[in-house]
């Protein structure tokens, strides 16, 4: 239970810390940036909890920086995102998952409108 606790306060002081920084920089910060930040944010903490439930198991493992990733927006630019990724496993966020199904469905939509118009 006391892990649980820890894993939690974890999460909590890396979201207020993430909220004070958006907040120092809301003037320069696009609607894209900030959709770069959340997911960035979001991948760390799937990543946390996965290494946990890997601790739990008597696994082995830990965070092995990041690497960039580009996905088209519905604007004209693309998103960089940096993915975090493990050492010794093969982490996959879900966000990754998500935005690929997303892109999908946009690309159907626009080869439809492509081939009726």
């Amino acid at each position: 239970m006391h892990e649980t606790i820890t894993q939690q306060e974890k999460v909590n002081k890396f979201l207020l810390s993430g909220l004070q920084t958006l907040r120092t920089g809301l003037d320069g910060l696009t609607l894209e940036q900030f959709v770069i930040n959340t997911l960035e944010m979001l991948m760390l903490l799937e990543r946390d909890e996965y290494l946990e439930e890997l601790k739990k198991n008597n696994c082995v493992d830990k965070g092995n920086g990041t690497y960039p990733r580009s996905f088209k927006s519905f604007s004209q630019n693309s998103l960089f995102i940096k993915i975090p990724r493990t050492r010794y496993t093969d982490f996959k966020p879900f966000v990754l998952e998500f935005l690929k199904y997303n892109q999908e469905q946009v690309n159907d939509l626009v080869l439809k409108l492509y081939t009726k118009g």
